[in-house]
């Protein structure tokens, strides 16, 4: 697949306790977006629970967002430019249209990759959103650092 840029967006949350969208992205207008890779890691003290999460796709985007500014929405090629969509975290209100794509479970002590193969990539199309959420909240606020690195397609 040749993709005009890969990008990475990472947050680290200090007391995640809700079932929320943890980070979303929304492709530019003109072009597509494939999910790449997901991760999310315990930080600080871990609860002994296993947690569920889903990568979700819609039409829209959340309505109250913190956009990464474009210097925090890392490139991996030097040289390609800069994400042409919107990447968000600290997502207050959900988007109104969320399909899940991928709904897994992990144990926090371990973590959860998602790493798939090519044909099995989440794809949005233009203009389309895509997130990993956390379905139900953690049993009780949990520190965590998650992740997404993703490719802009040409």
């Amino acid at each position: 697949m040749q993709y005009t840029g890969i990008y990475t967006i990472s947050q680290t949350y200090t007391a995640m306790a809700a079932a929320d969208t943890l980070l979303e992205l929304t492709a530019a207008s003109d072009t597509g977006v494939d999910l790449l890779r997901a991760w999310v890691g315990p930080r600080g003290a871990v609860l002994d629970q296993v947690q569920e999460i889903i990568i979700w796709r819609g039409p829209n985007s959340s309505a109250s967002a913190t956009a990464f500014a474009a210097g925090d929405i890392e490139t991996h090629h030097p040289g390609h430019a800069a994400f042409g969509g919107t990447a968000r975290h600290t997502i207050l209100t959900e988007a109104t249209s969320q399909d899940t794509i991928i709904e897994d479970g992990f144990h926090f002590q371990n973590g959860w990759v998602w790493l798939p193969i090519p044909e099995e990539r989440v794809r949005i199309a233009g203009g389309d959103t895509m997130g990993i959420r956390f379905d139900i909240a953690p049993d009780a606020a949990m520190g965590i650092a998650c992740g997404m690195t993703f490719g802009e397609l040409g």
